[in-house]
């Protein structure tokens, strides 16, 4: 069970792991070997705002996150994407349940990597996919990217990006967790308005306040 005494343990150490930098950049401490930067200290903060009582590996992965605020130096994207369903699992449990991403990166060893390309692992794909159909869509496909960085796309991954558009995909570039879930809020309201429709894009409705207030 995480306590409020835990909670305010994990934030007094994040705030000062956040004081040795400024409020954009935390430095891992004299101590550790890895000498990289910790862009975006208030993903730290978000994940102390998610956090619940939950076992879920999602929440897990937070706690350990904010007793560590070091271990986001070079895994701010996989944090992001697992704020992304750490949110969703307590606030909207349907398209928590037809969400789920696609382990294609990483770093893995060579033997693991021929076994998972002999599985059918492909380069490109992209990595969060919401099997509901909405509107004209089939589907909701994300390509996440850390905030804060100049986005790097493959081009296997733009090649993929214009096929399942081509397709009938809702197709999205996400900078970020905020970005990655409002698409999924959106989506889903469409969703929830209309189902598959087949006549109705996502555009219309946002530039149209389809929704009203």
């Amino acid at each position: 069970m995480f306590s409020e005494k835990d909670f305010l343990v994990m934030e007094k150490r994040t705030s000062k792991a956040i004081a040795r930098g400024n409020s954009k950049e935390v430095r891992p401490t004299k101590r550790r070997k890895n000498k990289a930067h910790i862009t975006n200290a208030d993903l730290i903060f978000e994940a102390m705002a998610a956090l619940r009582t939950s076992k879920s590996a999602h929440q897990s992965s937070l706690r350990t996150l904010v007793r560590n605020p070091c271990k986001l130096a070079g895994n701010q994207e996989h944090y992001e994407q697992v704020l992304i369903f750490a949110i969703l699992e307590s606030k909207n449990q349907h398209a928590y349940h037809h969400l789920y991403s696609v382990p294609n990166g990483g770093h893995r060893t060579l033997s693991t990597a021929s076994k998972l390309k002999a599985e059918g692992v492909k380069s490109g794909v992209l990595d969060l996919s919401l099997d509901i159909p909405a509107g004209i869509y089939h589907g909701l496909k994300i390509e996440l990217k850390a905030e804060g960085k100049k986005p790097a796309v493959s081009v296997n991954q733009k090649l993929k990006m214009n096929e399942l558009t081509e397709l009938g995909y809702r197709v999205v570039l996400a900078i970020g967790h905020k970005q990655a879930l409002r698409e999924i809020e959106l989506y889903h309201k469409l969703y929830k308005a209309l189902g598959f429709d087949n006549k109705t894009t996502l555009d219309k409705c946002v530039n149209y306040d389809y929704w009203g207030k």
